[in-house]
């Protein structure tokens, strides 16, 4: 190795461990602002508890932000909070314009329209996606296609039902089909 190259490589290394360290800086930044995040939303819960014992439908919160000191963390506190917020389901959570400066945040809550009506029945089952249609080689018809599983044969959907009812077996090789997709997809 020249002088030129262990004098490059000592760089390198050099760059290398700053970097790891600024990553190690930011993280532990970052586990610093959910930490702040969590207990500001306990607060934030608590005062929504006490406005609604007293009929409130909204309150209006100044939030004590946490200042980041690394860059790559400037925005995380006030996305984090937020992000915490709309989990919540409230009907309306407004934040007036933030400078990075200040360090109050000022957020209207309001649950005045949310519904008083809790989901008991299950949510309606998913829309069965149809996915690529195609001549089936089996049928001669076209159809929604799926594949077979682990051969990869592809036939319409209606006969992998018939032939599933039949047997386990794809109908061009006579492999022992596991499964089958619930469609054929191509980007």
């Amino acid at each position: 190795m020249s002088f030129a190259q262990r004098l490059a490589k000592k760089a390198d290394e050099f760059e290398a461990r700053k970097k790891a360290e600024e990553q190690k800086r930011d993280a532990e930044e970052a586990a610093k602002i959910h930490a702040w995040a969590a207990k500001e939303l306990d607060l934030i819960k608590d005062q929504c508890d006490k406005a609604s014992e007293k009929g409130l439908y909204g309150i209006s919160i100044a939030a004590h932000m946490y200042i980041a000191r690394r860059l790559a963390n400037a925005d995380l506190a006030k996305r984090l909070l937020l992000q915490n917020l709309k989990g919540l389901g409230f009907s309306k959570i407004l934040v007036p314009d933030f400078s990075h400066s200040s360090t109050i945040l000022r957020i209207e809550i309001s649950w005045k329209d949310v519904s008083r009506v809790s989901r008991i029945s299950p949510e309606p089952p998913a829309k069965r996606l149809k996915g690529h249609t195609g001549t089936c080689q089996v049928c001669e018809e076209r159809g929604s296609m799926v594949v077979l599983v682990p051969c990869g044969h592809v036939l319409c959907r209606d006969c992998r039902d018939s032939q599933a009812k039949r047997n386990q077996n794809c109908p061009f090789c006579r492999q022992h089909v596991t499964c089958a997709t619930d469609g054929l997809f191509f980007n």
